[in-house]
Order: C-alpha cells, then sequence, then structure tokens
C-alpha cells in the first residue's frame, strides 16, 4: 500500500445565506452571510467569506456537529 493512496482526513464545505421565502434553497437574489462564525464540536472554527462560503479540510472522516454562533448573525437574523 502506498500512503497518501487512500485519504483517511474528510472535509465540510457550506454556505450561510439568506432565506428570504424560508425554502432551505439559496434562490436568486438571495445572497451569501460574510463573517459568520461556524464552529465544530472541538471548538476549531471557520468564519464565512464574503459569499457566505465556509470550510474545514483536514478533518477527522466521521460524523460531526457544527454550531453557528448567532452573535455573529446579521441583527434580525433567525
Amino acid at each position: 500500500v502506498t500512503p497518501g493512496a487512500m485519504i483517511s482526513d474528510g472535509f465540510i464545505v457550506g454556505k450561510i445565506f439568506t432565506d428570504c421565502n424560508r425554502n432551505g434553497v439559496q434562490d436568486a437574489g438571495e445572497v451569501g452571510v460574510p463573517g459568520v462564525r461556524i464552529y465544530l464540536e472541538d471548538g476549531s472554527y471557520v468564519v464565512t467569506d464574503s459569499e457566505g462560503k465556509y470550510d474545514f479540510y483536514g478533518i477527522s472522516a466521521k460524523t460531526h456537529v457544527l454550531k453557528v454562533d448567532r452573535t455573529s448573525l446579521p441583527v434580525d437574523s433567525e
């Protein structure tokens, strides 16, 4: 077996956006939300970019729990 042939690391990618019609899908005109902190269960976190995108790379390939830091959401967000 050659090292690196099978990668055991996992990754999570996602996007925080304003869901105006609350259908759970980003529709035309629903913009991403920058500056939102997303935490993993171990306390590590990332901040969404200018388009609301975030990613965790090099994490263990298992089930993870993510939490949005509500204090980093825009005022009047749900």
